[in-house]
């Protein structure tokens, strides 16, 4: 909601900016700054709610993950798998 409500926003400041001549002239890129902008605030104003979102608890996949290592026969999955977990 906030990403499309700024992109109106902006939309109608940069149209107004321009003027009526270079608004229908310049028009794709109007639209193009009004998103792009759009985006920087709503990625600003949404960093804090996916900092604190988790879907599931970490505790939970590790423990998915491990069973899923002890259940496995290809020795390369084990392989692989043990930089990432400690890194």
């Amino acid at each position: 909601m906030c990403k499309f409500g700024f992109y109106e926003m902006f939309k109608d400041l940069f149209k107004a900016a321009a003027g009526p001549e270079n608004a229908v002239k310049y028009q794709t890129v109007g639209f193009a700054v009004s998103s792009a902008a759009a985006e920087f605030i709503a990625d600003i104003a949404l960093c804090p709610m996916e900092a604190v979102s988790s879907p599931t608890p970490p505790s939970e996949i590790n423990n998915n993950v491990d069973s899923a290592l002890v259940e496995s026969k290809d020795p390369d999955f084990r392989q692989g798998y043990f930089p990432y977990h400690c890194s």
